[in-house]
């Protein structure tokens, strides 16, 4: 469309430097219109979380479910576009429960926030230390 455009005001008037200036223009459109394009293949290829995703969030969230203490070394990122990964430690009141627990965590984790693939540690809510004797 352009160079249709360049064309006809050099055919016209005669003035050349339409052809560049067109050319420039058009160029940075591409430009423009290829950067967004740009940061989102970066930010992918660095494993960056979702921008549509706050971690704090879905921490909060995981924190609700019944059983669950808290959540800590909370790590989500992506790996395509469609492929949002999670992994987490959760506190877990009864850890005779993990198996209710993982199943309410990764219910809410696929129907709120569209996390497929994720990966829950469960860790006691009191820990004893146990001393090892030779």
């Amino acid at each position: 469309m352009a160079a249709l455009l360049s064309g006809l005001v050099i055919a016209f008037t005669g003035w050349t430097p339409i052809d560049p200036l067109l050319s420039l223009g058009i160029s940075g459109l591409i430009v423009l219109s290829s950067l967004r394009l740009l940061r989102e293949a970066l930010h992918g290829l660095m494993e960056g979380t979702p921008f549509n995703l706050a971690p704090e969030e879905v921490g909060r969230a995981l924190a609700t479910v019944p059983g669950v203490a808290s959540v800590h070394d909370l790590h989500i990122w992506s790996i395509a576009s469609e492929q949002t990964l999670l992994s987490a430690h959760l506190v877990v009141r009864d850890l005779r429960q993990w198996e209710t627990v993982l199943e309410a965590c990764h219910t809410l984790l696929t129907e709120r926030f569209g996390i497929q693939h994720a990966t829950l540690q469960p860790e006691p809510e009191t820990r004893t230390v146990r001393w090892l004797k030779a």
